[in-house]
């Protein structure tokens, strides 16, 4: 019996970059189901167990220094592709796209495409890897929506874990991601992508008092602090806090229970647009056009400013002015919530 031919997707980038390889993955299994898919990637990995397009999973670790982790990840994988029957390397980000790249042309992988997650470019990301992923198969087909799955199992420990932490399944539940990827580095300096936290202080007591819902926090370790800030500000009894203390499996399984979740563009956003939860995404100086959900159903809504959209990295670092966020106000994400809650 011949050997099943082998596709490898690299994205070491963070979660919502993984999430938007979903459709992709789908793409690829369209267009190979008797082919094996192994997705390679970083800590976020697990949030892609139990997707059907998927047959394992390969964790990048990152050694110290640089240039080592370098040297060794070209030498490992370079072996592993030798002992594969890989028809194709698909390469979704940026990360050390050079390691990936050359560690495929040493094993002789007969194709290898990439998609830097760089500047916008008019197109969706995800819809992006669809292409190659298509052009890889050879299929012909409608890029679907970002797809994450999530077990009963799953959904019942985080239940539970909810009703321990003060969870009322008598009030709805309003899921608020407050901090984004720059925190998690831990700098001091606050990413522009978030939307300002005395915002949030002043959007959640007032919409918990109107629709009587208590408010699930997410978070890393690393943004705690932050989150704690505006958990203060929230109603007694109103705030359920899991920052810091969830995986990306039980992080996707308490989202999966919201009936709304508000949020920046971040890793959660991604994952709740994959969940299908509604959802008020808030963009200041990403395109939404770019990188932003792309649901079963796109039940969101997204808060956006006109001033000078988009914003490259390295003007957010010299940037001095607030012009992203000054029109990102209370009311709108408030019309926006009340708009989802009222038809929930």
């Amino acid at each position: 019996m011949a050997e099943r031919e082998t596709f490898l997707v690299v994205e070491t980038g963070r979660l919502g970059d993984l999430v938007m390889t979903t459709p992709a993955l789908e793409g690829l299994r369209r267009g190979a189901p008797e082919a094996r898919i192994v997705v390679a990637g970083g800590w976020p990995l697990p949030i892609l167990e139990n997707h059907p397009a998927v047959d394992r999973l390969v964790e990048v670790p990152h050694p110290n220094p640089r240039w080592l982790r370098l040297a060794l990840e070209r030498r490992r994988w370079r072996r592993w592709l030798a002992g594969q029957n890989c028809r194709a390397v698909l390469i979704c980000h940026g990360h050390d796209h050079r390691i990936w790249h050359g560690a495929a042309e040493r094993a002789g992988v007969p194709q290898i495409l990439s998609e830097r997650l760089s500047r916008p470019s008019g197109d969706h990301h995800s819809e992006r890897l669809h292409r190659l992923a298509v052009k890889i198969a050879g299929c012909d087909s409608v890029p679907p929506p970002a797809r994450i799955v999530v077990t009963d199992e799953e959904r019942q420990a985080a239940r539970h874990r909810l009703t321990r932490l003060g969870r009322d399944e008598n009030r709805r539940l309003v899921g608020v991601h407050v901090g984004t990827g720059r925190l998690s580095r831990g700098r001091t300096d606050l990413s522009k992508k978030m939307w300002p936290l005395e915002r949030w202080k002043a959007l959640l007591p007032d919409l918990v008092k109107t629709w009587d819902t208590q408010v699930l926090f997410t978070g890393t370790a690393a943004e705690a602090a932050a989150v704690e800030g505006v958990v203060a500000a929230a109603p007694e009894g109103a705030a359920v806090n899991l920052a810091g203390r969830t995986g990306v499996r039980e992080l996707a399984a308490a989202v999966s229970l919201c009936d709304l979740f508000i949020t920046p563009d971040t890793g959660p956003m991604h994952l709740a647009a994959a969940l299908d939860v509604p959802l008020v995404a808030i963009f200041s100086v990403t395109s939404p056009t770019d990188v932003g959900p792309r649901g079963p159903s796109a039940r969101h809504t997204i808060i956006t400013s006109a001033a000078c959209l988009p914003c490259s990295r390295k003007a957010q670092r010299r940037c001095r002015k607030s012009l992203c966020t000054d029109d990102l106000t209370v009311q709108r994400v408030r019309r926006a919530a009340d708009s989802w809650l009222q038809g929930r």
